[in-house]
Formats: C-alpha cells, sequence, structure tokens
C-alpha cells in the first residue's frame, strides 16, 4: 500500500479573485455553450466584505477527459470564492486535455500531466501540494453546482469536520436526468457505512484538513473504484459528517467507471473486499457471505433488474482470504 505523509511546506497560489468575477476574464466558451458554468457564474457579491474566507483546496485528478474537463474546471473557478487552490492532476492525456490545461493556467494553483499510477496515485499527489482547510476531489466529468462553495462554508461550525452535500445527475450533454438518489439519515455512523446500509456521493464530500491528516492523509492506492468508500470508513471512525445542501453534479456518460454495469460490479467487489478485511476475525466466514449477497447487491439487483440479487454461495475469493 503506497500511503503519502510528506506535507506542503509552501502555499501555492489561489485562484485570481476579482470583485466583480471571473466571467469576463476566462477564455470564452466554445460555440452554442451556454448556461452554468458557460455564461453564467456565482455572483461575487454572494461574498459579501468577509475577508477571512477559509481556504479550500479542490483537487481533479484526469485521463483523456477532455470532453468534459473545460466544463469542470469552469464549475471551480467560476465559483468566484475569494480563497481557493485548484490542482489537477492528469495522467498523460493524449486527447486534447493538455490543450485545456495550457488554456486555463492562469487561473489554476498547479497543474501536471505525466504519467501516473492511476486515480488514487493522482489524488494523493495532489492533496500533498495542498495547504487548504477545507479539502475535495471532483473528477473530470463531474461539476459543481452554482454557490457550491459558498453554501458549503456558509453551513459549517468550528466543530464539523466533514460534511455531505446534494448531489445531481446529468447526462453527456449537460441535460438534467435524475435528482439525487442518496437520503441522508440526521446520524450517519461507522456501522452504517461498513454494512453497506448507506452510500455517499463523493461529488459533494468535503472535509477538514485534520480529519484527513488524523485518517492517515491518503486514500489507498490499490483501490480503483472504491478508495473513497474506504476512506468514509475511516473518517467515520472519527466523526459524524454534517448534512449540507451544497450541490455537486455526477455525470453518467458511456465511458464512466461505474455507469455500467460491470463497473458497478467491479466498485461493489472492492466494497466487498474492503467489508470483509476489516471484519475478518470479528464474525464466522458464513455471516460474511450473507453481508456481501444482502447489503452490497440487493441495490444492483434493483437498478440492473436482476432477476435475483443472491450470488450463490460459496464465494471463492471470500473462502480463500478466510483461510489464509
Amino acid at each position: 500500500m503506497q500511503r503519502f505523509h510528506q506535507k506542503q511546506t509552501t502555499s501555492l497560489p489561489t485562484v485570481p479573485y476579482s470583485p466583480s468575477g471571473l466571467l469576463s476574464h476566462l477564455p470564452p466558451p466554445p460555440a452554442g455553450k451556454t448556461g452554468w458554468p458557460w455564461t453564467e457564474e456565482t455572483a461575487p457579491a454572494v461574498y459579501g466584505e468577509q475577508k477571512d474566507w477559509p481556504k479550500i483546496s479542490i483537487v481533479t485528478p484526469s485521463f483523456n477527459q477532455a470532453g468534459y474537463l473545460e466544463e469542470t474546471i469552469r464549475s471551480v473557478l467560476l465559483q468566484n470564492y475569494p480563497n481557493l487552490e485548484y490542482i489537477i492532476i492528469d495522467g498523460g492525456s493524449t486527447d486534447e486535455s493538455v490543450e485545456i490545461l495550457k488554456k486555463y493556467s492562469p487561473w489554476i494553483s498547479f497543474w501536471v500531466s505525466e504519467k501516473d499510477k492511476g486515480q488514487s496515485h493522482a489524488i494523493n499527489k495532489g492533496f500533498q501540494l495542498t495547504t487548504g482547510e477545507w479539502m475535495n476531489w471532483l473528477c473530470s466529468d463531474d461539476i459543481l453546482a452554482s454557490e457550491c462553495l459558498f453554501k458549503l462554508i456558509q453551513e459549517v461550525t468550528p466543530t464539523t469536520r466533514w460534511i455531505l452535500g446534494k448531489e445531481l445527475y446529468w447526462d453527456a450533454e449537460s441535460n438534467l436526468i435524475q435528482f439525487s438518489r442518496i437520503v441522508y439519515r440526521p446520524k450517519i455512523s461507522y456501522n452504517l457505512l461498513l454494512f453497506g446500509r448507506f452510500i455517499i456521493a463523493q461529488v459533494a464530500s468535503f472535509w477538514r484538513r485534520d480529519l484527513w491528516d488524523e485518517a492517515g492523509a491518503y486514500v489507498e492506492t490499490e483501490l480503483h473504484y472504491a478508495m473513497d468508500y474506504e476512506l468514509w470508513l475511516r473518517f467515520a471512525k472519527l466523526s459524524s459528517p454534517k448534512i449540507g445542501s451544497h450541490v455537486a453534479i455526477l455525470r453518467l456518460h458511456s465511458a464512466q467507471k461505474t455507469n455500467q454495469e460491470s463497473g458497478v460490479a467491479l466498485y461493489v467487489d472492492e466494497c466487498d473486499r474492503i467489508r470483509c478485511r476489516l471484519l475478518k476475525g470479528h464474525i464466522p466466514l458464513w455471516v460474511a457471505e450473507l453481508l456481501v449477497n444482502f447489503h452490497t447487491r440487493r441495490w444492483m439487483a434493483f437498478r440492473y433488474r436482476w432477476t435475483s440479487w443472491f450470488r450463490p454461495r460459496p464465494i471463492g475469493w471470500l473462502r480463500d482470504y478466510w483461510s489464509d
């Protein structure tokens, strides 16, 4: 497991702030693109005269996402948040991603395009460079809704260490196709997450740096689908999240890792393995098999209209793992 503990000792430049907003300063949108975040921006006036806005650090890992990357970048910059670090870690894209990054370079705190070891590795690389009090990673095909960061900071209190927002679902053409499927409970516990009874929308999740540091300051690099779930479990051992009203947008499209059934199955499989790693030695094998079947596959069956959600026992890899 590769972990990252080196901390940034000097601050990167923050995103330039203009009291009149950045919309007129950014490159013009492509022809035919209108609305948020192409021709609209968060009104700078919402921030008022306050000068001490806490620094927010956002990292975008990306690889060959030129079709969506510019929209993602603009959704962050046009928050017009007064104290923002924005880092983009590109994995050596071969499409037009680098041209987009160069175009927006004056407004990005740091970007690099070089081969890496996958999304989790890129997230860790990015967070190593950050110094903000609040943190989030935003995938290069997702976007923040207007006023997302303003609403986020308005709702946190000195004791808030982790806050969850709402998600919307857009299609590849940025059309709204679904409101959030997640109904948050008043209190989200470690056990609720461990036993698969709850799903957290990563795109709208923000946390304080002290929680990140206390939880180890890394996402697991060997995980390619459920790195967020594993991180939430570590967070949940230390703090319960607050529920906020800020909104972020998850894009569903054919190339998305977890949009197709095969990708969802791989995500669930990683969740199974994380869960069983934590439960091994605490429950018998037959209970683990039931938990894997019941808690992680029932919602897949509903989504994909399977005739049966129950996976036949024995589960080979689980039995092998339990016997080690």
